[in-house]
Order: C-alpha cells, then structure tokens, then sequence
C-alpha cells in the first residue's frame, strides 16, 4: 500500500508542536516528527509556515530597566573605550619605535653611502694622479724594449762576425801549419844536398834560403 504525500497541515501542526516544545523547527526535525516526506516538499511547507507566523511586538521595558541597560550599555562603551584606547596607545608607541629605529638605520645608510662615495672619489684622485706616471713608465718600458731588441740585433751580428772570425783563424791556422810542414821539409831537404855534393858553392841553390826565409816571415805573420 503506497503512502499518500505529506500535506501542508501536516507540516503546520508539527511545525506548531516543535515550536510549542521551544525546539528548532527545521526540515529535519520535521521528518523525523512525521515520519516520512521529501526534504523538497517540506522546505516549500516549512516556508510557508515561517510566513504565516504572527508577529507580535515586544512590550516597553520599565523605565528602571531601560535606565540600567543605558548604564550598563555606557560602562561596557567606556570600558571597551579605555581598552581601544590602551591598545591604539601600544601600537602607536611600537609604530613611533619602529619609525625612530627605521631613521636611525636610514642615517647609518646615509652616512655609510657617504663614506663609500668618498672613498670612490679617493681612489678616482688616486687613479688620475697614477695615470701620468703609468704612461711614463709605458714609454719608459717601450723605449727599454726597443733598446734590448736593437742589443739583441747587435749581439746577432757580433755573434756572426766572431763565428767568421773564429773560422778565418780556423783557416790561417791550417795554412800556418801547412807551411810549417813544408818549412820543416826544406829544412831537412837542405842539409842532406849539402852532404851530397860538398864541392858545390851555397849559391848552386841561391832559392832555398829565400824561400825558407819567405815561408818563416810568412808564419810569424799569421
């Protein structure tokens, strides 16, 4: 058997009851109050309940009453005042420390930018008072280099002129003792004709002296 759908005076009358009972009347409340029913069909019903209600306005409290709420009302604004107040007295005193700490920073900034700046115009003064005497000491080391490659180019050529020189003497060295050889022969030659023919004059040679005496100059010269 198919249950029938719940009707709106349903909903009134157990809406009523929660609200006799000073309990909540809610969707759920009422579905558990009735039983059954879909939560679409009675939020549309709790609605229309919720409209229906008659408003009744509150009654005029007592003058006594009324004056000690005021009073009670201006103690609790002179309270939350003082303690407004106390809190903006906090932050500000923090926020004035913050700004004096902030400052106080900011001109040790400065000042330390100032000391760099100086310190950078020092060493730009410094540097534009070592340029000219860098630029002399470049030229000074150009003029050095040229000189030790001209010195380079000179002991270059002494170095070919003593190697000719050293095989010039080589060679008159040789011929030195070629000629002493041949000097030492006409020297062994002359005696042994002398012995051989002793009934000739010195003159039968008149060459040989000369020559011997051409080849001893010849030596002593070299």
């Amino acid at each position: 058997m198919s249950r029938t759908g719940i009707t709106q005076d349903q909903v009134f009358a157990a809406a009523q009851a929660l609200a006799d009972r000073a309990q909540p009347v809610t969707v759920q409340a009422l579905r558990e109050a009735l039983g059954h029913g879909s939560f679409t069909t009675l939020s549309q019903h709790l609605r229309a309940w919720k409209s229906h209600i008659p408003t009744h306005p509150l009654p005029p409290l007592p003058p006594e009453i009324e004056a000690a709420a005021h009073q009670a009302l201006a103690r609790v604004w002179t309270a939350a005042s003082e303690l407004a107040q106390r809190e903006v007295h906090a932050v500000r005193s923090a926020a004035h420390t913050q700004i004096a700490e902030s400052q106080t920073q900011a001109q040790e900034t400065l000042q330390e930018i100032a000391r760099l700046e100086r310190t950078v115009q020092d060493q730009e003064g410094r540097i534009a008072t070592l340029q000219p005497a860098l630029a002399t000491a470049e030229t000074h080391l150009a003029a050095h280099a040229a000189k030790i490659t001209q010195l380079e180019a000179r002991i270059a050529e002494l170095k070919a002129e003593l190697e000719a020189a050293q095989l010039h003497n080589d060679q008159r060295a040789e011929e030195c003792g070629r000629l002493r050889g041949e000097l030492a022969v006409y020297a062994a030659l002359a005696p042994s004709d002398q012995t051989k023919k002793p009934g000739r004059s010195p003159s039968a040679r008149p060459d040989l002296p000369n020559t011997h005496t051409q080849e001893a100059k010849t030596i002593d010269g070299l």
